[in-house]
């Protein structure tokens, strides 16, 4: 009986343990940090130490118009889905990040995926993720657009095709 009141103790432990996790790290077969679940940019960025790579401009007629809309549209959030062990994210999330950083919009969650577009929230089921990087614009929860991998025109740009479609109020 004692063996299994501590079987039963040792199990609940992990469960709870596990069902709290919404972020690990861990390492793939070649040692490379894997980020899983929610980080923030800040994070991110101590662990992997990434920063823009090459040159890089903010298209300033665009990035205007992103200010607008977002300022015009409180019920806007970004889920952008990113994974540390992909060569796309590790040369547009820096770039995007420094977009949302100069439009000085914060209402956006980074979440990790491994290889397999795995992680512990289960939004990479509700958005059908199986590319990284993907950014996915909700509005009250709902999705209206997406860029997947890199954007057509720029993140800008593109950003504010998806904002467009938004009925002004």
């Amino acid at each position: 009986m004692k063996n299994k009141l501590i079987l039963f103790i040792l199990l609940t432990f992990i469960i709870i343990s596990c069902s709290k996790g919404e972020k690990y790290i861990k390492q793939d077969d070649n040692g490379r940090k894997i980020l899983v679940g929610n980080f923030t940019w800040e994070e991110w960025q101590k662990e992997m130490n990434w920063h823009i790579e090459g040159y890089f401009e903010i298209n300033p007629t665009e990035l205007d118009k992103l200010k607008s809309y977002l300022k015009q549209n409180t019920d806007l959030t970004i889920l952008i889905f990113a994974g540390s062990w992909c060569g796309d994210t590790k040369s547009e999330l820096p770039k995007f990040m420094k977009l949302l950083e100069t439009v000085e919009f914060d209402k956006y969650e980074l979440i990790g995926v491994d290889r397999d577009k795995y992680e512990p929230t289960g939004k990479h089921k509700t958005y059908f993720i199986n590319r990284v990087m993907t950014v996915v614009v909700l509005e009250d929860g709902k999705e209206i657009g997406r860029i997947t991998e890199f954007p057509v025109e720029s993140w800008e740009a593109d950003l504010v095709q998806i904002l467009n479609k938004i009925p002004t109020h």
